[in-house]
């Protein structure tokens, strides 16, 4: 069968994208499936946080992007690298890929499915292949939904311009799906940085009438830092947190939603752990 695609997008940064994708790869992949991330951010936020090694910028989703067609199937072999966690492989990005988009859409008649003949080696490869997007209505983020048969919208609770920044992405993927990819479902959207504060649940009421909600909610919290700093998902830092909870069951929710069982029982995380990690520590010295 093959791989189950969902793309992570919201329009608006620091809704927690990223953290969602981290965390929900780790949860799936201790259901029992394996995952493949795809970093389509020039920030690469993902890339840094999930890989074991710092980046080879020879071997990102820049260099896929700009392989010929000559050279199809790609062998991935060359391209995924290593994460902090088992069964999951990831495809790196670069802050070259933000000087990509003027040369991909010269360089083909139809750009948006360039993503798509690529990653199809990966499609027989994986079970699940999550893709985190960059902040933008761009190009990117169209190609991840051209390719994904789900998406997910995390919205931030604690902004003011959530709804403002929904709609637009709503109309957005209303366009690929009219346009390229009918296939295309929202499977709904996550509450994040939840607080009890009735801001943040006004919010919350708000989306509801909008979107299918998850019943999972991710709240604000530290461990989300402190995981951050030292390189590690929320589950390996502090698997019997609430947040390391709610990760799994947005996992579990993710998996009904698209009609799939677990294939194990969750294993136990490692042990909490607070210290910040080698390469952590010399990705920091390097930003000194």
């Amino acid at each position: 069968m093959a791989a189950l695609v969902i793309t992570n997008a919201n329009n608006k940064g620091g809704v927690g994208k990223t953290t969602i994708t981290v965390n929900l790869a780790d949860a799936l992949a201790r259901e029992g499936f394996s995952v493949c991330v795809i970093d389509l951010d020039p920030q690469s936020n993902c890339s840094q946080h999930l890989s074991k090694t710092l980046i080879d910028p020879d071997r990102s989703i820049v260099n896929v992007l700009q392989a010929a067609d000559d050279d199809l199937p790609l062998d991935f072999d060359s391209f995924l690298t290593e994460t902090i966690i088992d069964n999951v492989k990831l495809l790196p990005s670069t802050l070259k890929l933000d000087g990509l988009e003027s040369d991909i859409h010269n360089a083909y008649v139809n750009p948006l499915l360039v993503l798509k003949r690529r990653i199809e080696p990966l499609l027989d490869q994986f079970d699940i292949i999550l893709i985190d997007t960059a902040p933008s209505l761009g190009l990117w983020l169209r190609m991840a939904l051209t390719v994904s048969s789900k998406v997910i919208i995390p919205a931030d609770t604690s902004g003011q311009y959530t709804m403002q920044g929904t709609k637009d992405l709503q109309k957005f993927i209303k366009q690929v799906q009219r346009d390229v990819n009918p296939e295309l479902e929202t499977l709904g959207a996550v509450a994040t940085k939840v607080t009890a504060t009735n801001a943040s649940q006004a919010v919350m009421g708000l989306l509801s009438i909008q979107f299918n909600m998850f019943e999972t909610v991710i709240h604000s919290a530290t461990v989300i830092t402190e995981s951050q700093l030292a390189k590690m998902t929320v589950l390996q830092h502090a698997r019997t947190s609430r947040c390391a909870k709610e990760f799994v069951n947005l996992a579990r929710e993710v998996l009904s939603r698209c009609g799939l069982q677990p294939k194990r029982k969750n294993k136990p995380g490692p042990k909490s752990k607070t210290t910040v990690s080698t390469l952590a520590t010399q990705e920091l010295e390097a930003a000194s």
